[in-house]
């Protein structure tokens, strides 16, 4: 399998920055629910900024084999959480 296709609405810098303006428009706590490439962009926007999020629920198929970063990243927590129980 190669590197999956670029689409532009796939770049995580941009998805990072439309969750940070969707966030910033409601004072409100949030409640995050993402799958799939939505795991990755929570995780990077939790990773280098705050805001009011309340919780996040991260999910994406435990098979997942996808070369996609989303893919990646789930399956190294599946594999943590494994190891840590």
């Amino acid at each position: 399998m190669g590197a999956p296709p670029h689409h532009p609405d796939t770049d995580l810098d941009d998805r990072v920055e439309a969750l940070d303006r969707a966030l910033a428009a409601d004072p409100e706590p949030a409640v995050l629910v993402a799958t799939s490439l939505g795991c990755l962009t929570v995780a990077r926007w939790a990773a280098a900024r705050t805001g009011p999020v309340a919780a996040a629920l991260l999910t994406v198929p435990r098979t997942c084999r996808s070369p996609w970063p989303a893919c990646r990243f789930a399956r190294s927590w599946s594999a943590a959480a494994t190891t840590s129980t």
